[in-house]
């Protein structure tokens, strides 16, 4: 498993602009990551709301 600090380190190494990197950190497991209703409902939809309102 990756630790936030490994996933955020990535920042570093891509060609988008920092103030275009969002990270966000979700006390949950592996699956629960994509598949737990809360976690669809409280961080995939807003952060998808949010990407395509600067697509």
């Amino acid at each position: 498993m990756a630790t936030p600090t490994q996933v955020a380190a990535l920042a570093e190494y891509v060609s988008t602009p920092p103030s275009r990197i969002v990270s966000t950190i979700v006390d949950t497991g592996h699956i629960g990551l994509f598949i737990g209703r809360q976690t669809l409902t409280d961080v995939w939809t807003p952060l998808a709301r949010a990407l395509a309102a600067v697509s």
